[in-house]
Order: structure tokens, then C-alpha cells, then sequence
């Protein structure tokens, strides 16, 4: 009953919060950015830099501003004269106008920090500056192009495309006839599948009506190269632009009125099922389990979602519950038909998501339903990968045959996970993520220990040598630590500019974030509150590709994907083979009946060798969801990425090869144990021997100086506070904190009962993290009593032990 109310609050409260997002503007999302170093540069201190840096300054101001997020100014003479102009998109306020273009002038001038020409988009406006007037002619380079990963259903895609056709139509006629001030349209028309289409279209005013007309047309033009079969995409270029999605994305007056009438009618819905729910459960009293709670809450949420009962109903040529209606549509990939049509205001992916939780919690098998506390934690984290759903429990089968999902991930999870982006024209964006972990205020010592990390981490003497950054700053609650990578075939002085210039951007685009991760040029940044090192991660993930595909024949098509896949999986085991300092390769392939293929994969040097092996097969797992029958695509991911075009991509002569790893040592046959030579390699030799499978007894061995120190004299030393006495005297003098923590580590793994004893995984990560605090051991097996007397081990701290001491400064990998 108390997880129930919980759940129901959460709910009433999401409901309430859509209200309070929707009055309160939230910050324009930076969306790309163009340098044009084709058009020149200028020189720091330069008279022009110094006509930029005013103009920028005085742009944004209400005095330039044509009374319709219009903006237009020039300053300076002859060659050095700088000309500016801002756009914002139609639909807002003159006030948050000007804070978007005021974080863009920020930001431009960081992250084009010497071209005389440049562009900046965000969400809601643009900035362009150069050194000649952007006034009065169309431009349609450079562009960018966005879409909607997921497809319109096959059956529908002409109907829908036409209906989309004659809106845009009709929204360029509007927008291009809208006069000097403004032109600027949205609106909606109706789709097949019970959708609505949202669309918004915009020219710069300073073109007139046919130049507007001329520029959108070559912009829908796009449309079928880049965006063919999706349910959303984006095309910008400089003078004009067009949206258009499956839900709304754009203020107008109908808005609030709309989000009103949905609040009203959940707040109903939800009150309603929750006295029922209430009443079902005084009804069973004690007898409801946790799992039936689940299987309600699955209840609820499908409810919800499509505004009917879950009780027979007629569908078309079905007569069925509503949860076998949904699972059947589910398996179709035709989820979207049961949404209500109050609830398609909101986020798609959202909503798919929740009816895919939905499904989680009503599976048959009660084992296979998650908890309450995973259902929580799916709710609140987009980033956690949902497993497929099995069959609903009283689910009524029918003999239509429906297509099954793979089963591997979500077929949703790259609608929710992924952003599928398409460069044109050079136009170099930035992939990054603002993780939900948490936000720190502004000048709080997380954030003063945050400037201070970025500012020391492109320093050199935090670089293994191949580009790899691990660095943390701070204590407890307040730690930061960051990583980074740049691409192993980026020159040294290119690794630390793109680092640079991460370090400003970053904090910009994600200012209050805890956790974030931002892919520049040829590098990767990531920061977060809690230890980066030594864990493979699959998400955040970005995924490009080339919009040309590799060929109209199949023959040719099968050959190339096999030849690619045999690339890849070569370029697989030289990385992973590449030792704790690179783990990069890169080589190409002659495909038949086809051009080279050029590849390139690389993997984080803090992961072991069987990580990086299953991040990059995650990584190729991506390839025929986003990139089937494409010429080129590019995955990045946080701790792997890789790459494949048709054309020679990377420079070779720029790849400076790590030395090949020193061999794990083989295992040694207890007793006895040869201790190696007293040399300055000696304490790496130990971490190095703590890895393999007999780290618990050959510990002792090597610390104590003995074939075999007993166990049970090492635990009474211990429990007297004397564990420094077994410590070999050739070992003393030596970062003895962490001696002492492998003697900790030591006793963990000989405890009696088999169950305290840590995993391999988890001993790993005790030698590799100073945030993992060690369980106080119990007594080891064969331990001999003895009548001596000793210290109480009651009296030992029960929380954690005093040993804390990291060894994280050593990675044997």
C-alpha cells in the first residue's frame, strides 16, 4: 500500500512538473556550430578581433532588435569591418531571445576562437558573423540535418509523406509572404495511424518572398536524401530553416490550454485508479504480494497511456484486453496506435518508454517483473537500457501472425539513448550529454574543485603519453573526476587544443551537471561525481553515418558489409591487445567489386582486455539498426568508438604505437613462492600478481617474504593491530597504506563462509578505486585457535575499515 501511494505521488507530482516546465523557459540546447576556416583568420589583438568582440558585446541589445528576434549590425572599416546576424525562432519570447543569443556570443567566440567567418545554432536562434554582408543573399551552405530515428509505419509512409508534403507547402507559402519584419510559420495537419504532424518552417527577413521560397524548396529538397521514412527530422541551413515531428515542439496559443485539459483529465484518471487500487488492496489485505503490486502498477501506466480500461474492447478485427491488444502491437511495431491522443502533446520517446515499462511489470513469469525500486530507477534514468519484455500474463492469443523483435536491446532504446545526426558541408557538431546524475550550485566547492580540474587536466604531465587524461580533484561528496581521450591518430599538440577548447565548451553547454560527456573534434571529455576509471560503459552513445549508400546492387552490398565486418573484427584484436596505455588500431580492406574500406576502432586504455572486446561488440551491434547499407558510419561511446568509410579518413602518419603489453605472469604452484629481486618494479609485480585467479594466497606470500604466511597468524596480527609486523622488511619503507590494504584485501578473500568472499570483479575494483571502502573481514578458513589472548574484534569498527588507502596511482593493465 505504501509503495503504491509512493508511486501514485510520483506521478501526480510529473503531472504538476509538466505544467511548471511549460511556464518556465528552460535554456535553448546548443544544436551545431560551423568555424569557416576557408574564409580566413584573423590574429589575436588584431583590430578585427577587436570589432568582433564590441560587436558581440552590443548585438544583443533591445536597440537591435527589429520587434521580431531579428537582429542585424556592422562595426568597423574597410577590411577589418565585422558584420553580424541573429535570428530566433519565431515562437519566443524577446526576452529569452536574448539569452540565447547572448550564450551564443559566448560561446562562438570560445569555440571559433580565430575565424573571420562562423555560425552558431542553438534550439531556439542563430548567430552568424563575417567579414562581408550577410545581408540580402540566400545561403544553403553550410547545412545540418537532424532527424527522428524512428520510421513511419511502412503501410502508411505514402499517405503520411503526402500529408507532410502539403503541409510544408503551405507553411512556406505563409512564412515567405510574411513581410520585412517576420517570416516565420508553424502548424499541424493530420497522419494516417491516428498521428499528428507538427511542423515549423523560417527564413531570415531580410530575403525577400521568392528567395524564401527558393531556400525552402532546396531545403525540402533534403528531406527524401536525408530523412526518408522518419517520423521527425530538422534541416538547417544559414538563411532558412524547417521542422517538423510527431509531437508538439513549439509554443502557440493552444498550448497551455491543451497541457491544461491533459492535466485535468490524468489527475482524474489517476485518482480514480488509485481508489480502486486502494479498494483491491483492503480487499486482500496482508495476501498481496510485491510482484502484484507490479503487475497493478503495469496496469496503471498502460491505462493511463491509452484511456481505456483493461477490460475487452474492440480494436478493428480484435476483441481483446487491453493488455494482449497491446502486446500484440508491440511485437507489430505499431505501439504509437494505442496512445490517447491527450497524451501525443508530450515526448514520444517518453511515452513509448512508459508503455514499455508497462509491459516489464505484467509479464506472466512473476520472476521476470521488475521491482518497485527498478521500475523507479527506469523511470528516472534515460540512459538505463530496458531488456524485452516476454508475454503478459491472461494475455488471448490469436493466429495473426506478427513480426518478433531481435533478442538483444530494446527496439525503442535508440529513440530514447541514441541521436542520429547527419554533417554536411563540413559543418562539425557537438555530441554531448547533460546526464541526469545530479546538479551542483554555482560557486560551490564542487564547482570550484570542477574549474580547478579542467584547468590542470590538458596539462601534459596528466598525459600517459597516447592521449589518455585521468585526473580527480577534491574530497568525499565534493570529488571530481574527469577523463579524457583524444583519437589515436590525433598529433600531440591537436590532443591538448582539442582538450582546450572541451574545457571551455563543456561547461557551457552543460553549466549545473554533475555528469557529463562531450565528444570535440578529435577528442572526448567526460567528468562525473564518482570514479571514471576502469569501467566499461555502453551509454550515452551518438551514432552518425553517410547518407549515400555503399550500393544499389545486393551482391555487392553482401560483399561489402562482409569485408567490413571482417575488418572490424581484425581491428578488434589488435586494439584489444594493445595494453593499458593505447588501445587503438586502424587498416583498411580491398572489398570485392567495391572501393577500399578504410576502418578504425579504439577503446579507453583504462578497460581490460575482455572489456574493450565487449565494448566494441556493442558497438558493431549498433551498425544494422542505424547504418545498414550506408557507405559510412561513425558510433562514439564513452568508453569506445569506431569508424568505417569508403575514403581514406585518418592520417597514418600521425599514429605513434604503444609499447606491446608486458605478459600477465603465469600462474605459480603454491608452495613455494619465488619472491622477485629487490628493483623498483618490485610493488607493480604485486598489484600485477593481485589480479590473477590466486591473488588471496599468493598475497601473503609476497608480502610476508615467506613460501606461505599463515593465515591464522596473519588474522591475530591483524586483530591485534599489528598486521605490519608479517609485512617482509624488504617491503617497508614502501607506500605502506597500500600494503596494508592488500593485506585487508588479502583476508577478505580467505574468509570462511564462501559467500563474504568478494568476487574477482569486485576485488578489481577495490585495488582500482579510493571510494570503495573495504568490509571488515571475518575469520579465514583453517584458521587454528589458539588460547593467546587478543584484541576483541568487537571492538573493531563495524562500518569500514581504517585502511582506506588507494592504489588506484598503478594499473597493471
Amino acid at each position: 500500500m505504501a509503495i503504491m501511494s509512493l508511486l501514485i505521488s510520483v506521478l501526480v507530482c510529473n503531472i504538476f512538473l509538466l505544467v511548471a516546465q511549460q511556464a518556465t523557459a528552460q535554456p535553448s540546447r546548443f544544436v551545431y556550430r560551423s568555424c569557416q576556416n576557408s574564409k580566413g583568420n584573423y590574429t589575436l589583438n588584431s583590430t578585427y578581433q577587436a570589432n568582433l568582440n564590441r560587436l558581440l558585446t552590443t548585438l544583443p541589445t533591445s536597440q537591435n532588435d527589429n520587434g521580431y528576434g531579428f537582429y542585424n549590425l556592422s562595426y568597423g572599416k574597410g577590411s577589418d569591418q565585422v558584420y553580424a546576424v541573429g535570428l530566433c525562432r519565431g515562437d519566443i519570447t524577446p526576452d529569452f531571445c536574448r539569452s540565447c543569443l547572448n550564450n551564443s556570443t559566448q560561446l562562438l567566440k570560445d569555440i571559433c576562437p580565430n575565424q573571420k567567418e562562423a555560425l552558431c545554432v542553438y534550439e531556439h536562434c542563430m548567430l552568424r558573423y563575417s567579414n562581408r554582408s550577410l545581408l540580402g543573399s540566400p545561403e544553403i551552405t553550410p547545412s545540418y540535418a537532424l532527424f527522428n530515428n524512428k520510421n513511419v509505419s511502412s503501410s502508411n509512409v505514402k499517405e503520411h509523406f503526402d500529408n507532410l508534403s502539403t503541409l510544408l507547402d503551405g507553411l512556406k507559402s505563409e512564412a515567405a509572404s510574411g513581410g520585412y519584419l517576420r517570416k516565420y510559420a508553424a502548424g499541424n495537419a493530420k497522419a494516417p495511424g491516428f498521428l499528428t504532424i507538427y511542423a515549423l518552417v523560417q527564413c531570415t527577413p531580410d530575403l525577400s518572398e521568392q528567395q524564401c521560397i527558393n531556400c525552402l524548396n532546396i531545403v525540402y529538397g533534403q528531406i527524401p536524401r536525408c530523412c526518408s521514412g522518419k517520423v521527425g527530422a530538422r534541416i538547417i541551413v544559414p538563411s532558412c530553416s524547417v521542422r517538423y515531428e510527431k509531437y508538439l515542439f513549439y509554443s502557440s496559443d493552444k498550448t497551455r490550454n491543451i497541457i491544461i485539459a491533459v492535466v485535468a483529465t490524468l489527475s482524474a484518471v489517476v485518482l480514480i485508479i488509485f481508489l480502486a487500487v486502494c479498494l483491491r488492496l483492503r480487499k486482500s489485505k496482508n495476501k498481496v504480494q510485491v510482484k502484484s503490486d507490479v503487475f497493478n502498477f503495469g496496469v496503471l501506466i498502460l491505462e493511463i497511456v491509452s484511456g481505456q480500461k483493461n477490460s475487452s474492447f474492440r480494436q478493428g478485427e480484435y476483441v481483446e484486453d487491453l493488455l494482449s491488444y497491446t502486446w500484440r502491437i508491440w511485437r507489430e511495431g505499431n505501439t504509437s496506435k494505442m496512445v490517447d491522443p491527450l497524451m501525443r502533446v508530450g515526448s514520444a520517446s517518453d511515452v513509448m518508454r512508459c508503455i514499455h515499462i508497462g509491459l516489464l511489470s505484467v509479464q506472466e513469469n512473476i520472476e521476470n517483473r521488475p521491482t518497485m525500486n527498478a521500475i523507479v530507477l527506469m523511470l528516472n534514468s534515460n540512459s538505463l537500457s530496458l531488456p524485452l519484455p516476454s508475454e503478459p500474463a491472461f494475455f488471448m492469443r490469436n493466429n495473426t501472425k506478427s513480426s518478433n523483435h531481435s533478442k538483444g536491446e530494446s527496439i525503442n532504446e535508440a529513440s530514447i539513448c541514441s541521436i542520429f545526426m547527419v554533417v554536411a558541408q563540413q559543418a562539425t557538431a557537438e555530441n554531448y550529454y547533460c546526464i541526469d546524475k545530479g546538479n551542483y550550485t554555482l560557486n560551490s566547492t564542487y564547482h570550484d574543485n570542477l574549474n580547478h580540474l579542467l584547468s590542470t587536466l590538458p596539462n601534459s604531465q596528466n598525459n600517459n603519453g597516447y592521449g589518455f587524461y585521468n585526473l580527480s580533484y577534491g574530497n568525499a561528496d565534493d570529488q571530481v573526476f574527469a577523463m579524457a581521450l583524444c583519437d589515436g591518430d590525433a598529433m600531440p599538440d591537436s590532443c591538448q587544443r582539442c582538450l582546450n577548447e572541451s574545457t571551455h565548451l563543456v561547461q557551457q553547454l552543460c553549466p549545473y551537471q554533475k555528469e557529463v560527456v562531450l565528444w570535440h573534434n578529435n577528442c572526448m571529455l567526460r567528468y562525473s561525481n564518482r570514479s571514471l576509471f576502469g569501467f566499461m560503459e555502453s551509454f550515452p552513445r551518438v551514432i552518425l553515418y553517410n547518407t549515400q549508400n555503399a550500393s544499389s546492387d545486393p551482391d555487392t552490398v553482401e560483399a561489402y558489409f562482409k569485408d567490413l565486418r571482417s575488418l572490424l573484427d581484425n581491428l578488434k584484436s589488435r586494439a584489444m591487445a594493445g595494453g593499458s596505455l593505447k588501445k587503438f588500431a586502424l587498416d583498411s580492406i580491398k572489398s570485392a567489386g567495391f572501393k577500399t574500406i578504410y576502418g578504425l576502432v579504439q577503446c579507453s586504455p583504462d578497460l581490460s582486455k575482455i572489456d574493450c572486446n565487449n565494448c566494441l561488440d556493442d558497438s558493431f551491434g549498433n551498425l544494422p539498426g542505424c547504418c545498414n547499407l550506408k557507405k559510412g558510419g561513425v558510433v562514439l561511446g564513452t568508453s569506445c568508438r569506431h569508424r568505417y568509410e569508403d575514403y581514406l579518413f585518418y592520417d597514418i602518419s600521425n599514429v605513434t604505437q604503444a609499447p606491446p603489453p608486458s605478459p600477465m605472469p603465469q600462474p605459480l604452484p603454491p608452495p613455494p613462492l619465488t619472491v622477485p629481486e629487490h628493483n623498483q618494479s618490485y610493488f607493480l609485480f604485486i598489484i600485477i600478481i593481485l589480479y590473477h585467479i590466486y591473488c588471496c594466497i599468493i598475497n601473503y606470500s609476497i608480502i610476508a617474504g615467506r613460501k606461505k604466511e599463515s593465515s591464522a597468524t596473519t588474522w591475530r596480527h591483524w586483530r591485534e593491530g599489528n598486521a605490519t609486523k608479517i609485512i617482509d622488511p624488504v617491503m617497508r619503507g614502501r607506500r605502506g597504506s597500500e600494503i596494508m590494504r592488500c593485506i585487508h584485501i588479502g583476508l577478505l578473500c580467505v574468509q570462511t563462509n564462501l559467500v563474504d568472499r568478494p568476487t574477482m570483479n569486485n576485488i578489481v575494483l577495490m585495488l582500482n578505486s579510493n571510494s570503495v571502502s573495504l568490509p571488515v573481514p571475518s575469520q579465514p578458513a583453517f584458521y587454528m585457535h589458539s588460547n593467546t589472548g587478543g584484541v576483541n574484534h568487537n571492538q573493531l569498527p563495524q562500518r569500514e575499515s581504517v585502511n582506506e588507502a588507494s592504489i588506484t596511482e598503478i594499473s597493471p593493465r
